[in-house]
């Protein structure tokens, strides 16, 4: 019995002995990793603080970032105002060369300007001048189209097909897109359309009448007069094909 109770006390000693051997590696471990992380803080404190900003460099700092922000700005509206000025620009050219246009074609000589309109306008014909000279003068006299427009009949086979296609021409014409139709009639041989600009810009005159050609029954022999009031946000439109009356 106490030969046994000797070897179990060995034991017990062993394993004690192990455990001890065992705690003494782990604490030597921790000592280890304890004096490397007090070297890296010793290493951070040597590391001098940044002084804090005074007032006047923080105000120098903000003054700084605000300029550099009211730079950015202006550039932005420096692109937006060339751009503009770029548009309106194009715009007038594009009016100015229209009428210029219309000038250089009313003092072509007869035969020129004949020509110019094509075969179906012939002014060497009595009955193609008289139509002509009878068309212009109806062109300048508002009154007397204001009062065709009352009297003059409705073909409905032409006008309501004219009064859609006029529309659509708005719509599906990109220079177009910037009017709103407010009002379109039409009759037997004349039109009138009521438009309002959606950005105050002038009406493209020279576009509107490049692209009437597309419309059914204006392709030929068609005049158009734009009026401009200025009192009055719309513009009126007169076309007047009345030429091609048989």
């Amino acid at each position: 019995m106490s030969k046994f109770l000797h070897w179990m006390y060995i034991a017990i000693i062993c394993i004690l002995a192990i455990i001890l051997w065992q705690a003494r590696s782990h604490i030597a471990d921790v000592e280890t990793n304890l004096q490397a992380a007090e070297q890296e803080i010793t290493a951070l404190r040597a590391i001098p603080e940044p002084e804090p900003l005074d007032f006047d460099q923080r105000r120098v700092l903000n003054l700084e970032a605000l300029v550099n922000e009211l730079q950015a700005e202006n550039r932005a509206l420096t692109r937006i105002l060339t751009q503009r000025e770029a548009d309106a620009l194009e715009d007038a050219l594009e009016e100015a060369e229209f009428y210029a246009e219309e000038e250089d074609w009313e003092s072509l000589p007869e035969d020129d300007a004949a020509a110019d309109r094509g075969p179906v306008s012939n002014l060497n014909d009595p009955q193609v001048r008289e139509a002509l000279e009878n068309a212009q003068a109806r062109m300048l006299n508002l009154d007397d189209f204001e009062l065709r427009l009352e009297n003059e009949p409705v073909d409905p086979e032409w006008a309501f097909p004219a009064e859609q296609q006029l529309r659509d021409m708005f719509v599906n014409v990109e220079g177009l897109r910037h009017y709103q139709v407010e009002e379109i009639e039409c009759r037997t041989y004349m039109c009138r359309l009521r438009v309002t600009s959606l950005d105050q810009r002038p009406f493209d005159a020279r576009l509107f009448t490049t692209e009437l050609r597309n419309v059914e029954g204006l392709q030929d022999l068609t005049s158009t007069m734009i009026l401009e009031r200025a009192e009055e946000d719309d513009f009126q439109i007169f076309v007047d094909r009345s030429l091609q009356r048989p």
